[in-house]
């Protein structure tokens, strides 16, 4: 750690969180008062003034806020609009695509409604929270108190101009408020989740603007508490020296808060200071060529999320953004794109979302992840990017008001290159032709070095044919749920790569952390062409056994032939077993067509798989695994695996012929 690093660490860390944790025991103790900015209260003559000129509006008059209904409704239909705000209205939730519940008629923010389990009232530094029942999720909670229904409920304002829905959004805002006291609850012991929650009530406030019922009082209760999350925020930033979602996450919601007090000397530090970390987080938390150094290609979307949500509010506000930052913004545009398949999902590789940031649909955990390229063809003219149909134009509305959708509509469409590419400096690479999308981790496996939300999957691939997936990771199932299968999930063997001896890539620290990385992986060759693709890259994680062992692993797709054949290779000296695995989709179903060979089938989508190895000492079987498609939901399904036992070096041959 730096000297930078360690002085912010000692600041933000240490002193500010022990000075800020004392105050809020002395206000949940004994009701004393945190002594908060002095922002001056809005009075009856200047409500107008706060109302037009509140920064996360979409428009700028009723003429404005009429188009926009006028436009959203040829995107998107009313009644799927007034549907998902009634259920709102009902306390009727899928969360996390466990099903509707119906909450009751008051919701209890603290409850885990899948399980039944209640977080009792408590400082979160001074109760374990994650001291709960198996089968208990803190993310239940979380999800809800996310309070994306403030902008559901803000669409179906637009559309109808009907005040039922402010009167919801203000008695949900209200009652979260009076439920879930500062620090006192499992709804504030993660920043990150904290500041989602602020963001979204803040763009939420900018659809009821209009309405007659955001009255003084209101604006001042609303105003008195953004401070109160501004200080839970400036205080809780997490700082390390490998910062990730969570710290940019914490610097949006300071941003926002910021812009809609900015008259005032304390907005004005907050717009100032998180501008500063933008700039230079963009840096710090990519590669140059686009990849999120957390090694999470479902995660890569988030991180893109906030600095195109921080670049719309600053630039909105008359700031620009370097020449550095939109390059690299717009690099990370391309990753996106190049992660997509053709039904608009992508890889789970590493940790997977639950949502988004500003999630204007419910999409109940199934997430579109081409919402963000419309926001990236408008931001940079790009006819590329705008190739991809995705179903969130509506955030240009959102973000940049209804004339962005004139400008996006003129940009013309082309093609993009859908031929194989390759980020070398983030570690990943995409085989593709029209019918195949077959994505390979390259990279170290997260943080550099820390770990979660990337996975312990050196060298893992995965494979998608004829728009369905075949070959898959093996997902994330919880962060909280089962301690054991979370991190069996994050593991080496769970994934679609080779292990040694039967020993892990790395130590964990916990669900999130690991305590090094070992693998230190290379490049060692790179080619792409119109004939093939060869990629050959290594890693050095068992170099700690008492006979070191580098692994070898090399992809190679034969375009004319249809054909991927990796071949594994392992440089040691002594006798070691090598495991390699392949994980299927469960809709695959996979049999046994002669010794070494297997058949995958998915409707039209077969592949053929051949082992063959440097030695007789070899055999394959099918293995019962589990499956997680998205955050809580596990089922089973089916895995290879093929097994050598020979003195290295030695050698495991994996050829998979596309029909």
């Amino acid at each position: 750690m730096g000297l930078t690093d360690f002085i912010n660490n000692l600041k933000y860390n240490y002193l500010g969180k022990k000075i800020f944790r004392r105050e809020v025991e002395a206000l949940f103790y004994s009701g004393k008062k945190i002594n908060l900015p002095k922002v001056p209260p809005v009075d009856e003559g200047g409500l107008k003034e706060f109302k037009e000129k509140y920064p996360l509006n979409f428009y700028n008059n009723r003429d404005e806020f009429d188009k926009a209904k006028e436009e959203l409704l040829k995107l998107e239909s009313e009644n799927d609009i007034l549907a998902l705000a009634e259920k709102v209205i009902q306390n009727k939730y899928d969360i996390l695509s466990s099903g509707e519940i119906y909450l009751g008629e008051k919701i209890n923010w603290n409850c885990d409604y899948k399980s039944g389990y209640e977080w009792k009232a408590g400082l979160y530094w001074q109760n374990d929270f994650y001291d709960v029942p198996k089968g208990t999720d803190l993310k239940y909670p979380w999800e809800l108190a996310r309070f994306h229904q403030g902008l559901w409920l803000g669409k179906a304002y637009l559309v109808t101009r009907d005040e039922k829905y402010t009167r919801k959004f203000l008695e949900l805002w209200e009652d979260f408020n009076q439920s879930n006291k500062l620090c006192g609850c499992v709804n504030w012991m993660n920043s990150k989740e904290t500041a989602i929650r602020l963001i979204n009530i803040a763009y939420a406030f900018g659809f009821f603007m209009q309405s007659e019922l955001i009255t003084v009082s209101v604006v001042n209760k609303y105003i008195e508490l953004l401070l109160l999350y501004s200080y839970y925020l400036e205080n809780n930033l997490d700082y390390s020296s490998k910062r990730d979602s969570k710290y940019l996450a914490a610097l949006l919601g300071l941003a926002v808060i910021g812009f809609i007090i900015k008259d005032h000397p304390y907005g004005k530090k907050n717009i100032d200071f998180s501008f500063g970390r933008f700039e230079q987080e963009i840096r710090l938390q990519t590669y140059s060529d686009g990849v999120s150094y957390e090694q999470s290609v479902p995660y890569h979307s988030t991180i893109l999320e906030i600095f195109y949500n921080a670049k719309a509010l600053y630039e909105k506000n008359g700031f620009k953004f370097s020449e550095g930052f939109n390059d690299r913004l717009r690099k990370m545009f391309t990753v996106q794109s190049s992660y997509l398949r053709k039904d608009n999902s992508a890889p789970v590789i590493g940790d997977i979302i639950s949502s988004r940031i500003l999630s204007y649909n419910n999409r109940a955990g199934k997430i579109d992840y081409s919402y963000t390229l419309p926001i990236g063809a408008y931001l940079f003219n790009d006819e590329k990017l705008k190739y991809y149909n995705s179903s969130e134009t509506a955030d240009l509305i959102y973000l940049y008001g209804v004339d962005a959708l004139g400008k996006y509509k003129n940009i013309k469409i082309e093609s993009p290159d859908f031929r194989s590419i390759g980020f070398s400096k983030g570690g990943h690479f995409i085989f593709r032709n029209f019918n195949l999308h077959f994505f390979i981790e390259a990279g170290e496996i997260g943080k550099e070095g820390r770990g979660a939300p990337g996975h312990d999957d050196t060298f893992s691939y995965d494979l998608f044919y004829k728009n369905k997936n075949i070959i898959v990771d093996s997902g994330t199932y919880s962060y909280f749920n089962d301690t054991l299968l979370r991190n069996r999930l994050r593991s080496i063997k769970h994934h679609n790569s080779v292990y040694v001896d039967n020993e892990y890539l790395t130590e964990y620290k916990g669900v999130f952390e690991i305590k090094e990385d070992l693998t230190k992986p290379e490049i060692l060759e790179w080619n792409t062409n119109k004939d093939e693709d060869i990629l050959a890259v290594q890693h050095h994680a068992y170099l700690r056994l008492v006979d070191p062992v580098v692994c070898k692993r090399t992809f190679n797709f034969r375009k004319q032939k249809n054909i991927i054949t990796i071949k594994d290779e392992f440089v040691g000296g002594a006798n070691h077993q090598a495991t390699a695995s392949i994980h299927f989709h469960p809709d695959v179903e996979v049999t046994k067509t002669a010794e070494l060979e297997y058949l995958a089938i998915c409707e039209d989508a077969q592949i053929l798989i051949k082992f063959s190895a440097s030695t007789e000492n070899i055999f394959a079987i099918i293995q019962d695994t589990e499956y997680s498609a998205a955050y809580g939901h596990l089922t089973s399904s089916k895995k290879l695996m093929v097994s050598i036992s020979a003195v290295f070096p030695a050698f495991i041959n994996t050829e998979i012929i596309l029909i």
